[in-house]
């Protein structure tokens, strides 16, 4: 299951469980409910987003093309960098840092969206935050699963 997939399915569930504690145990139980769902989602948004970063930082060198980019001109904030894909259409790289040429690389099928080498302290670091957003969206999950077992002891069903 990806990312893409995983987002819908953890917002689905909660919902699905705290509309069940709802129905079998009553408004008590479904407000308690609704208390862990903020996790959940800010823990799958974050294992969303993060977890998209990695997996750029990684597929896109393995499996693209690389290219020097050359510098262009800066903004007030970012520096801006030129180069060309392999069927010599031109593409801009933007980043608040780096020299007068980046190593970039993009897959052939989206020469526009070009990323630069990350470092492996990088990569075990976004692997690290997409961890504890897993781990937010999955305590949040547990948090609406547990007021909905506790209203089913309390109902008697």
């Amino acid at each position: 299951m990806t990312i893409r997939r995983t987002v819908p399915a953890a917002l689905g569930a909660a919902a699905v469980l705290a509309l069940a504690a709802v129905l079998v145990g009553g408004w008590p139980y479904g407000v308690a409910a609704a208390v862990p769902v903020p996790f959940a989602l800010l823990g799958a948004v974050i294992a969303w987003t993060v977890g998209g970063s990695l997996r750029e930082s990684w597929y896109i060198p393995a499996r693209g093309v690389t290219a020097v980019a050359e510098f262009s001109h800066s903004t007030h904030t970012t520096r801006v960098y030129g180069y060309t894909d392999t069927a010599g259409n031109s593409h801009t790289y933007t980043s608040r840092t780096g020299g007068d040429r980046v190593v970039v690389s993009y897959l052939p099928s989206a020469p526009h969206h070009a990323v630069t080498a990350s470092s492996a302290g990088e990569r075990v670091g976004l692997g690290f935050m997409t961890l504890i957003g897993g781990a937010l969206c999955a305590a949040g999950l547990a948090g609406v699963a547990l007021v909905l077992a506790r209203a089913f002891t309390a109902s008697g069903a």
